[in-house]
C-alpha cells in the first residue's frame, strides 16, 4: 500500500508586497521554522509525513462607493445595479458568498434587515430548503472596528446545514447590507475569509 501524503497549504495574510522570510509554525504542539514556499516534511503524532508549505496569501482590495474592504485576489467580484439598489457580490470556489448592498439614505437599517431575512427564507423555501423550529437568531461579528450585532438564519439545502448572516448600517448617508453565507462543511474556508472582509471594512 503506498504511503499518502497530506499536503498542508498555511496561508498566512500580509501585504501584497510582503518578502520572503521566515515563519514559526505550531504542529501538533511543535514549532518549526519554514521559509515562504519552500516544503518541509514534518512527522505528525501519529507517525505519518505530512509536506508542508508555507505561502503568502494575495490580497486586493475594494474600493468604491466611499466603503472600502480586503480580500483574496483569488475571490470573484461581480457587480450589479437592481432597481436602483447597488450590489457587489464576492465568491469563492467554495460556497462561502460575500454580499454589499448599497441602499438610499431613507431606507432604515432595521427595514432592510427585516426584508432581506423575509426575502432569503422564501427564496430559500422555494430551493427546497428545511428550517428548524426556530431558524433566525442575534449573530455578532466585528466589523470595521465595531462589534455589530446582525440576524442569522439557519436552513439546509439537499441535506446540508447552511446559515446566512445579515448586517444592516447606516455608511456615509447610506443604508449599508452586508451578506455572509456559507455552509457548514466549508467553514474553515469561510472563517477567514469573512474576517478579512469585516475587519477591514471602512
Amino acid at each position: 500500500m503506498k504511503r499518502s501524503v497530506i499536503t498542508a497549504i498555511f496561508l498566512i495574510s500580509f501585504a501584497l508586497s510582503a518578502p520572503a522570510a521566515d515563519y514559526e509554525v505550531t504542529i501538533d504542539g511543535k514549532a518549526y521554522l519554514f521559509t515562504e514556499d519552500i516544503e518541509q516534511q514534518v512527522a505528525i503524532k501519529n507517525g505519518q509525513r505530512v509536506a508542508v508549505t508555507v505561502s503568502t496569501l494575495k490580497v486586493k482590495e475594494f474600493r468604491e462607493h466611499g466603503i472600502s474592504f480586503r480580500y483574496p485576489s483569488h475571490a470573484k467580484i461581480t457587480r450589479e445595479n437592481i432597481y436602483g439598489i447597488q450590489q457587489i457580490t464576492l465568491e469563492t470556489t467554495d460556497s462561502p458568498i460575500f454580499l454589499l448592498q448599497i441602499y438610499p439614505g431613507s431606507v432604515t437599517p432595521k427595514q432592510v434587515q427585516q426584508d432581506l431575512l423575509t426575502g432569503f427564507r422564501e427564496e430559500f423555501s422555494n430551493m427546497g430548503a428545511k428550517f428548524p423550529g426556530d431558524p433566525s437568531g442575534p449573530c455578532q461579528r466585528n466589523i470595521g472596528g465595531k462589534a455589530l450585532t446582525g440576524v442569522r438564519l439557519s436552513y439546509s439545502l439537499s441535506s446540508l446545514p447552511h446559515e446566512t448572516e445579515i448586517y444592516t448600517i447606516k455608511h456615509d448617508g447610506k443604508t449599508i447590507a452586508m451578506i455572509f453565507q456559507h455552509a457548514h462543511e466549508d467553514k474553515t474556508a469561510a472563517d477567514p475569509l469573512f474576517s478579512m472582509i469585516a475587519e477591514s471594512f471602512k
